[in-house]
């Protein structure tokens, strides 16, 4: 039996959030020889996606709270639900509903296999033009200029084994890409979402080059000189239905730990 954590940013997703739920729980349940605990990170959400958290996790006690002190980033929050999972592999899947949970069983039979990371893309993204078009040129720059095999329209749905976690926990960068970071560490991959992932090619062309590479170089001193500060990637306010002693913390703080109960 094996004990698999979902991991789960949460900013401003207060109306998916109950839906998630119920579809995660019901993903789950196809999984009879195998318990879950699901890890929700509050990343400064200004709505009432804490609120409806409190609520489900007096539910469900495998629901784990882990809420920042203010927003630090969608991949600071990852860490930070990496950081309080204690599972034997880790499911990182979106809050806003874009990613299917109905595949977690299949990221969980590939990693039974033997890998020890898997990723699976989206086949088309809800998200407004101008994030699609960021997002597909980093995506496509990325796989250009650092990782060949890097997925041609990026992912943030994957699954990783323990021993991932633990180093992804132990580096503590604060300006990592927790997916490049994924692929960086070289462990054994698989894809076995075939077919489920999509080519979207998009053409594009920039004019004010020198304008680019001088807005390119000043974000590159602008992150050396954050990372030297040595800041953690992020604080924690508070922690419900989670037990410190369990987990190794990457830095020093007093948190204000909370339990439920279920009705």
């Amino acid at each position: 039996m094996a004990l698999i954590s979902v991991v789960v940013p949460v900013y401003y997703n207060a109306e998916s959030l109950p839906l998630l739920v119920e579809r995660l729980s019901l993903a789950a349940e196809k999984l009879t020889e195998d318990e879950f605990e699901f890890v929700f990170t509050d990343d400064g959400s200004g709505d009432s996606s804490f609120s409806v958290l409190q609520n489900l996790a007096q539910e469900d006690q495998r629901i784990r709270l882990v809420k920042l002190s203010r927003n630090f980033g969608s991949n600071a929050a990852i860490l930070a639900g990496l950081t309080y999972a204690t599972g034997d592999c880790s499911v990182v899947i979106s809050a806003d509903l874009q990613d299917p949970p109905e595949l977690i069983p299949e990221l969980v039979a590939s990693w039974k296999q033997g890998k020890q990371v898997v990723l699976a893309a989206r086949r088309t993204r809800q998200d407004p033009t101008l994030t699609k078009f960021f997002a597909t040129m980093f995506n496509r720059l990325f796989r250009k200029f650092v990782f060949a095999d890097f997925p041609p329209d990026g992912f943030d749905f994957m699954l990783i084994d323990r021993c991932v976690v633990d180093l992804l926990v132990q580096v503590q960068e604060k300006n990592s890409y927790i997916f490049g970071q994924t692929m960086w560490a070289g462990f054994h991959m698989g894809f076995p979402i075939v077919g489920w992932a999509s080519l979207m090619v998009v053409v594009l062309l920039a004019s004010g080059a020198q304008l680019v590479v001088a807005g390119t170089l000043g974000e590159y001193l602008w992150r050396i000189l954050d990372e030297t500060r040595r800041r953690p990637p992020f604080i924690v306010d508070s922690l419900i239905n989670i037990e410190t002693q369990n987990v190794s913390l990457p830095h020093n703080r007093t948190l204000r730990q909370e339990s439920t109960t279920s009705r």
